[in-house]
């Protein structure tokens, strides 16, 4: 089961906790045990973000403006929004130089798959837990 969306106060640690599932599984071992890590000798790139997520409790206008905007600049292949208020996830795929060619709402009686992932499905109203 997917856990409701967290509040302002605990998105930070729920961003540290995906950070450092992926490393863990996609770059071998973690930061500060004395390994070798993928990004210790470049700076990550569009390329490499297979899918980036937005959780929108305040910054909804921005998120779908001016970083919406730079991530599709930049080739990020896939850009999701959690719009907290609003109950729903909206994705963004086919990057331009200016927009992603492809824009897709979902609410909670829907599934979302990130392309990257295809097997994975989230149902979008157990992102948002119990109704208000």
């Amino acid at each position: 089961m997917i856990q409701p969306v967290p509040t302002r106060s605990e998105s930070r640690f729920y961003e540290q906790r995906i950070h450092t599932y992926a490393n863990a599984n996609l770059h071998g071992p973690l930061p500060n045990d004395g390994g070798d890590h993928f990004y210790s000798g470049k700076t990550p790139e569009a390329a490499d973000v297979l899918l980036l997520i937005e959780v929108s409790d305040s910054s909804l206008a921005f998120d779908q403006g001016v970083k919406l905007n730079l991530y599709a600049r930049y080739g990020v292949a896939e850009y999701w929004v959690v719009d907290v208020e609003g109950r729903r996830v909206v994705t963004y795929r086919e990057p331009a130089t200016k927009a992603y060619g492809r824009t897709l709402e979902f609410t909670a009686a829907d599934t979302v798959t990130p392309q990257a992932f295809p097997d994975i499905k989230i149902a979008v109203g157990e992102i948002f837990g119990r109704s208000p």
